[in-house]
């Protein structure tokens, strides 16, 4: 899992929404 760097206290990131999230930018990229 990915913390935001600085901040121990961080939201860690599922992957699986790390995916959606990379899958719907690149969807509104092209």
């Amino acid at each position: 899992m990915l913390t935001l760097p600085g901040r121990g206290k961080a939201p860690r990131i599922d992957l699986g929404a790390l995916r959606q999230f990379r899958a719907s930018e690149a969807a509104l990229a092209v």
